[in-house]
């Protein structure tokens, strides 16, 4: 499975996304044999930054955002069932929020969007991430910057907190 992972990052640095996508379905199945759920979440997100990439680079149209989507669900439905998250688990789930704000900024969902990133920094807050902090505020200014010009000076305040902390 730690292989297959391995395999997956490497193809998708090198924008090789559908056979990262490919060996990360079969790392999927390895982990659900071994009932690895944070593996599992942790391909699922890694599947969704594929799509969102390849979306990016020009490589996919829209549709591959919808299945970001998909999978970036699938991911925060897998650790729905975790009891007690370690902060390792929790810090995954706000990767995962931030990924999904990221597919519905590209579909210019703002509302989504905006959720998705709210999420992503309630949770940085929770850990004392002042990085993660940074970056969530950076990625809220951008979708206000993007969404209306009466939304610049929310995206100024968002831009000059990401500033402060980054």
């Amino acid at each position: 499975g730690r292989l297959l992972y391995a395999l997956g990052r490497a193809l998708k640095i090198q924008g090789r996304w559908q056979e990262a996508v490919t060996i990360y379905e079969q790392a999927i199945s390895v982990a659900t044999g071994l009932d690895e759920t944070i593996e599992k979440v942790k391909l699922w997100k890694q599947i969704a930054t594929c799509y969102c990439e390849g979306f990016i680079q020009g490589d996919y149209d829209s549709q591959s955002l919808q299945r970001a989507i998909h999978y970036c669900r699938q991911a925060l439905g897998g650790l729905a069932s975790i009891a007690a998250p370690s902060a390792t688990t929790l810090w995954l789930e706000g990767s995962i929020w931030n990924t999904l704000g990221a597919t519905y900024r590209y579909l210019e969902e703002w509302e989504l969007a905006v959720d998705c990133y709210q999420r992503d920094l309630a949770i940085c807050e929770q850990l004392g991430d002042q990085h993660g902090i940074g970056i969530s505020y950076l990625n809220l200014g951008e979708v206000y910057h993007h969404r209306s010009q009466a939304d610049w000076p929310q995206a100024l305040t968002y831009y000059n907190n990401a500033l402060r902390l980054l």
